[in-house]
């Protein structure tokens, strides 16, 4: 019998410099880096070195330790208020992980960009002042662009055509009715783009994805084509260089900072994106923070509107900081109203620390605004400007989640939730014209003051139901007022009107119910101690189903909205007027306050955004916000004192110093 061969043992001595060293080599775990990017990692031992992703991507090789499964039996049982809240409100809910019921459901729905054939009229002047709506509209809260660059560009005709085209269908979408318009630049700028590794297809990718965010309703999910995009721009940043430390050129630094601009840019996408969609999760997972925060280029140093521009995005980029991990946190343990909140506030209280440093921070105008609220405008540069307003609105979303998960402050909770209601007001119906409301769809304030809304909701319904707050039940009715008339402002899927529509239906039918009640004890009470009835019972109904309005005698004047003129939404699935349902829902307490607010609000309308492109070329007229000392202008001057209702924070009157030319 032969003696059986042995099988040979052969040893592969991998040169590490090799670049196809991870052909040879398995390796049973990637590095951190490489599994977000979901690239080969050719590190066979976790920390002996760096490989070679990382170290062409400048980024720390490291292992982070395996987490061992949670164990889900402490997390199923202690969110017994977020379930019956979620019966009671299926549609306009969060469940424990903090993910809204309006997107949750519809996470696997498919929608398409509508396009259009018809080319609109050209002509070199209505190009300038396309050009100059962007750089007034959005370029403030997403300076992704170089503008000395782009218009220099502009002017000598030699800039990338399907990144003049992105710029156009966002800058079209300011304007009233120029839909198609908008739709024609986007569907010419995908089939221009050549998807070069270079930074402005970056630039023209993310351009492409904020009009599909843009003209998407809140309530339907974002198409995956619209994802793609920013998905693509996040593969092409990883794969351009970057700058040397021994590099001094000039345009190569201003490449750099601009590269890096476009990864905050999208990092703080998609912190304040839907992460209930797993599309949106795997990219947050996915996206690489950068190591260095924005910067002003040689040029912006001399334009204080840029200097502006940039402060406001390092701000935004550090609550994204905050944000982000806030709300993975939550919904990865299901912390949201549970009741066992205890387990969690090691965590919750670290959140809190980096929020007070951040506020510690701030320059003295946004703290200021922090705990003032102004009744302001575009146009007031005196007034806090709306990046402001939505830094605070972010803020206010922040420490309402932390105050949520500390048991020994939920005496707060009531304020909180009302604070970030009128912060939205602000946002929306405050600041800015019905006809420019598209400008909050382009900052990503849509889905984010409706996630605030849905969240302030809730939270006043847990502190109605377990008598939190001896206001509980006034600031209910104070949210449910704001909630009616923002959600005017903004474009919604049809469910989720019908559920705006259903829960307005419902608080009137209740305010009536509780209406007649009262009438009727005291209608018993007259009759028993012999007094006469009041002679408006007698002669006007207290509840009026045909007009959905009501009389009581409860005292609803600590806070009155402020009247909107009547206006359709071409953009809305829905036709609004504000004469009609939804803003009858107002208290007022006087005839003669009435008109002062409404007077007030007349003074307060933009009027200088064009509502239709004029096709004559002209300077830009839209100021830029900032919490510096910009110009103020001359369309309003500062005169008498206007007094608002003593509703506003901390309960104390406040006067607004507002008048306006004829």
């Amino acid at each position: 019998m032969t003696q059986r061969k042995k099988k040979t043992i052969e040893y592969h001595f991998v040169d590490m410099n090799d670049p196809d060293r991870y052909k040879k080599l398995k390796v049973g775990r990637a590095c951190d880096f490489c599994r977000r990017r979901k690239s080969k990692c050719d590190i066979g031992v976790p920390g002996s070195g760096t490989c070679s992703n990382c170290k062409k991507s400048n980024q720390t090789c490291i292992f982070s330790a395996v987490q061992q499964p949670q164990p889900q039996q402490q997390q199923q049982a202690t969110n017994t208020f977020t379930d019956g809240y979620r019966d009671k409100f299926p549609f306009l809910s969060m469940d424990a992980k903090a993910h809204c019921s309006y997107e949750r459901d519809n996470i696997y729905a498919h929608t398409t960009l509508t396009n259009y054939g018809e080319e609109p009229v050209y002509s070199k002047q209505s190009e300038h002042e396309i050009f100059d709506v962007y750089f007034g509209h959005f370029h403030p809260f997403f300076p992704l662009l170089d503008k000395h660059q782009i218009l220099q560009s502009l002017r000598f005709d030699n800039m990338p055509l399907s990144l003049s085209l992105a710029i156009m269908a966002i800058a079209s979408c300011h304007f009233t009715h120029t839909d198609t318009n908008a739709a024609f630049y986007y569907t010419k700028a995908i089939d221009t783009l050549d998807h070069s590794p270079c930074l402005s297809s970056v630039q023209t990718l993310f351009l492409l994805y904020k009009y599909g965010e843009m003209v998407t309703p809140v309530g339907t999910p974002i198409s995956s084509l619209t994802i793609g995009y920013l998905k693509e721009a996040q593969s092409i940043l990883a794969q351009l260089p970057t700058q040397l430390p021994n590099q001094n050129n000039s345009d190569s630094a201003r490449q750099d900072e601009f590269r890096s601009r476009a990864q905050w840019l999208i990092y703080i996408t998609l912190s304040f994106g839907n992460i209930a969609d797993q599309r949106w999760r795997e990219a947050l997972d996915y996206c690489i923070i950068p190591t260095k925060k924005p910067e002003l280029t040689e040029i912006e140093h001399y334009d204080k509107n840029e200097l502006n521009t940039t402060c406001n995005l390092i701000q935004l980029a550090n609550l994204a900081l905050i944000f982000s991990p806030t709300v993975c946190f939550m919904a990865d343990q299901n912390t949201l109203f549970a009741t066992n909140m205890n387990d969690f506030l090691p965590e919750f209280l670290n959140y809190a620390t980096r929020l007070e440093r951040w506020k510690a921070a701030l320059p003295p105008p946004i703290a200021h605004s922090l705990y003032t609220n102004h009744l302001y405008t575009v146009q007031d540069g005196t007034k806090s400007p709306s990046f402001t307003t939505y830094l605070c609105l972010i803020h206010d979303i922040i420490s309402l989640l932390v105050t949520i998960h500390q048991p020994d402050r939920h005496a707060h909770l009531s304020r909180l939730a009302l604070a970030v209601c009128y912060r939205a007001h602000c946002l929306t119906v405050g600041d800015l014209a019905p006809s420019t409301f598209s400008r909050v769809a382009s900052i990503q304030g849509s889905r984010l003051v409706t996630f605030a809304l849905t969240l302030a909701l809730q939270t006043q319904s847990y502190c109605e139901k377990n008598n939190l707050s001896l206001e509980a039940h006034k600031n209910y009715e104070a949210c449910c007022d704001l909630t009616f008339q923002i959600f005017d402002q903004i474009s919604l899927s049809p469910q989720l009107y019908m559920t705006i529509n259903a829960l307005r239906a419902q608080r009137e039918s209740e305010a009536a119910a509780a209406a007649a009640t009262l009438l009727t004890s005291e209608q018993i009470e007259n009759r028993s101690s012999g007094r006469e009835e009041r002679p408006h019972y007698s002669t006007q109904s207290s509840y009026s189903s045909n007009e959905s309005n009501y009389t009581s005698t409860t005292d609803y004047s600590y806070y009155t909205p402020i009247p909107q003129p009547s206006h359709t939404s071409t953009r809305n699935t829905q036709t609004t007027s504000m004469t009609g349902d939804w803003q009858t829902y107002s208290h007022y307490t006087t005839s003669n306050y009435d008109s002062l607010i409404e007077t007030q609000y007349e003074m307060m309308q933009d009027t200088a955004m064009p509502t239709t492109p004029t096709f004559q070329h002209t300077e830009p007229t839209v100021i830029i916000d900032s919490y510096y000392s910009l110009p103020m202008s001359d369309s309003r001057r500062m005169t008498g004192p206007v007094v608002a209702s003593s509703y506003f924070y901390h309960h104390e009157p406040l006067e607004v110093l507002y008048d306006a030319k004829s």
